[in-house]
């Protein structure tokens, strides 16, 4: 055999894993469905500390729905928030709302035992020794149940008490023990429960399964859907341990509709929605699906409308489905329907997307709105966070909108910009008046370019102090008011943050990223106007099941620019190994920090070196696209990313000052004390004023952390939150005045 044919032999046998094992590809990177939901898993967090102790017959009451429109378009959620202190104390009460009357008889104790078919009783006779058998009177057993209704009869049985009586001869001596044994036993247990009714109008639906996000969509009907996957409530999978669980996964339900005021045989009501699936998610299997169901007036649930899952070819599609609401069943004082979808249970997974829920009078089925389609994003091109001292007051160059006219005629808006501090100054402002937008088009008009891009040629620039962290509230208002019903979607904000770190992403990932090849390394270049010392990288892992034989160890590593614009020279890797940790800050970043001083100019590249084949599971956000500064190497060659999006990894720089701690704490009439502080988790809130309160905090950084509402003498838990110092501002509901605290926690 020659040596030629040796080495041929020798490669294609180094090369059979590559070809047996699929997972490989020759790619080597991959775009991964999340496994968690952040943003879900925090709001949980904020919810859980309001609800922590609610008893457990306490029930909600929604009070029906008595005109039309419904409508959502999603761009406020419009659930119900499931904290007792934030209803006043008439819609609470206390009701026999699971009760049972037997012969129109309230029962004495609440444990009862009936039996289904005929009982009966025995008698003795010991000079006979016979045995008389005679049957028991039946019962009439009236069961209330429906939390809706709790004078409404559920349901009528006839039951039969238990047979346990035996009755003697009074004359002749008391028998041996007589043993009866019943069957076809069946228990009703009832109970006084507690309710709070919840009004009907601002709230549209029961439950909050869903995924409320402006985000996942590619090109809504208007900004705001809700997204069902494989992720409950609380941002986690219905099933963490089984990869291939299926099933019944998100269900949106809506609050009762009193459709008795309307006659199918008079009244021409449709239905409608629109949906998308896989948006800019996971795209749905054949086997998925999502189905609309109808509650019928004997309480069953009909299924009139579904979709099997399907790969979106055109992802700028949002379907929209019409159809009449005409079945006699349907037309009762509790109608209600649902959305719901049947997914992989282990993941962010099977997305589907809707948006514009309507039930309506045929003669109003078209849709008159001007809207947004998506948020707001940072006023710079490049970065959507900078660092304070990297910031020389460059100016805003970057706002890119996005706005749709729904109706079938054009509509005439205005338009305006408001840029503010914390501070609520105004640092900059546009107003454009009387322009029209097409019908049923995004961004069809004309003249309009000081809407669309109102900061080209704009020579507007944010204050400059290398030593303050800042926050800066940019508002966006589109809409005519006398032509259009809607208005909740008319006004967009977009916080613009110069904090500690330059980041690409908007703090959100719709997908993880990976690469599946022993050492393979990512980085992403970034440009330091000024030298600075650079102490950490700012990573978001999507947290995943991690097999013990499996190695998940990285090591941090910085570059300098090649000549030819990739990664060249090392400048510094660290001396230690670390491992993906998940959910130690707000929105799951960690830092991870470096162990030598490296101060760093210019362009230069901050990435990972991986240990192991299986892949990190780092965030990507769509919504951006950092990709043509984004490398990755798996043999010893760097390439572009060939995917679009964002990794979520931050270079973090020198503390600047915090905003918070450059703020003086003032005090209006708002009379309000918080204590103790420092706490150790635990606020108390106290006030000489009945009014309702609202409390927002914010982390060093700017970022939401927590939003309250509280009245006097409520304690709030901030144990979810990390050790450190929080901005607050506390709001009295009803004056609209506001006074700001610094809050320490300090949790043992």
């Amino acid at each position: 055999m020659t040596k030629l044919l040796m080495i041929r032999i020798s490669f294609f046998i180094a090369l059979l894993p590559l070809i047996l094992n699929p997972s490989y590809s020759f790619s080597q990177e991959r775009i991964l469905p999340l496994n968690t939901n952040e943003v879900l898993i925090q709001k949980n967090k904020e919810k859980a500390s309001s609800v922590r102790n609610l008893p457990s017959n306490l029930y909600w009451i929604f009070s029906p729905i008595t005109s039309l429109p419904f409508q959502d378009d999603f761009s406020r959620i419009k659930a119900p928030n499931f904290n007792p202190d934030e209803y006043p104390t008439s819609a609470k009460s206390d009701t026999l709302w699971h009760s049972v009357r037997i012969n129109g008889m309230l029962p004495v104790i609440t444990d009862l035992y009936f039996m289904k078919d005929t009982s009966f009783s025995f008698s003795y006779n010991s000079s006979t020794q016979t045995v008389t058998k005679l049957p028991n009177p039946a019962l009439t057993v009236t069961f209330y149940q429906n939390k809706m209704v709790p004078n409404q009869v559920t349901m009528t049985k006839i039951l039969w008490p238990v047979s346990d009586s035996i009755n003697f001869n009074q004359v002749t001596q008391q028998p041996d023990t007589f043993f009866i044994q019943p069957d076809t036993l069946v228990s009703y247990v009832y109970d006084t429960l507690h309710y709070i009714k919840i009004p009907a109008g601002p709230y549209k639906w029961k439950n909050n399964n869903v995924f409320w996000n402006d985000t996942y969509p590619v090109n809504p009907p208007s900004i705001g859907v809700v997204t069902f996957d494989g992720i409950d409530s609380t941002g986690y999978p219905y099933n963490f341990n089984l990869t291939t669980a299926y099933g019944k996964a998100d269900v949106l339900n809506s609050v009762p509709i009193d459709m008795s005021l309307y006659n199918p045989q008079n009244d021409s009501i449709y239905f409608s929605f629109f949906y998308q699936s896989t948006g800019r998610g996971n795209s749905p299997e054949p086997e998925d699906s999502l189905t609309l169901e109808f509650k019928a007036l004997d309480g069953s649930w009909k299924r009139v409308w579904g979709k099997s899952g399907y790969t979106l070819n055109n992802d700028s599609v949002f379907s929209r489905k019409v159809f009449p609401l005409n079945d006699s069943i349907f037309f009762h004082k509790n109608f209600e329907f649902r959305f719901t979808n049947y997914a992989t249970l282990s993941g962010s997974l099977d997305h589907w997307h809707i948006d514009y829920v309507r039930i309506d009078l045929a003669s109003d089925t078209i849709i008159k709105d001007i809207t947004w389609v998506y948020p707001g994003k940072s006023l710079f091109n490049r970065y959507q966070q900078i660092p304070r001292k990297q910031y020389n007051g460059y100016n805003a160059d970057f706002l890119k909108n996005y706005i749709r006219n729904l109706f079938t005629q054009p509509i005439n808006v205005t338009y305006a910009l408001r840029v503010k501090d914390y501070f609520n100054n105004t640092l900059f402002n546009i107003d454009v008046n009387n322009v029209d937008f097409s019908p049923q088009q995004i961004n069809n008009c004309s003249f309009c370019n000081e809407i669309l891009n109102p900061l080209v040629g704009g020579s507007f620039s944010f204050p400059v102090n290398t030593s303050l962290c800042a926050r800066y509230e940019v508002g966006s208002l589109i809409q005519n008011i006398a032509s259009e019903p809607n208005l909740s979607n008319d006004t967009m904000y977009y916080t613009q943050i110069f904090g500690d770190c330059f980041a690409y992403d908007d703090g959100t990932a719709e997908a993880a990223y990976g690469i599946n090849v022993p050492y393979a390394r990512m980085a992403s270049k970034f440009n330091a106007l000024v030298s600075d010392t650079l102490r950490a990288l700012r990573i978001y892992f999507n947290p995943v099941i991690v097999n013990a034989a499996e190695l998940n160890q990285f090591t941090i590593v910085v570059w300098a620019e090649g000549s030819d614009g990739a990664p060249g020279n090392e400048l510094y890797r660290k001396t230690t190994e670390d491992v993906p940790q998940y959910g130690a800050m707000i929105n799951g970043f960690v830092d991870y920090y470096l162990d030598a001083t490296l101060i760093v100019s210019g362009n230069f590249f901050i990435g990972i070196e991986q240990l192991g084949a299986s892949e990190l599971n780092i965030g990507l956000d769509r919504n951006t696209n950092a990709m043509e500064w984004q490398y990755y190497d798996y043999n010893g060659v760097w390439y572009p990313t060939q995917f679009k999006g964002s990794w979520m990894m931050r270079p973090v720089f020198g503390v600047c000052q915090d905003f918070v701690s450059a703020v003086s704490e003032n005090n209006t009439s708002v009379n309000f004390s918080l204590s103790p502080n420092p706490t150790n988790g635990l606020l108390s809130f106290n006030t000489t004023a009945t009014d309702k309160f609202e409390i927002n905090m914010y982390d060093l950084r700017g970022v939401s952390v927590l939003q309250q509402t509280v009245q006097n003498k409520q304690v709030i838990d901030l144990g979810h939150l990390a050790n450190g110092l929080y901005f607050t501002i506390v709001t009295n509901l009803k004056t609209k005045e506001s006074s700001t605290r610094k809050i320490i926690i300090s949790q043992p």
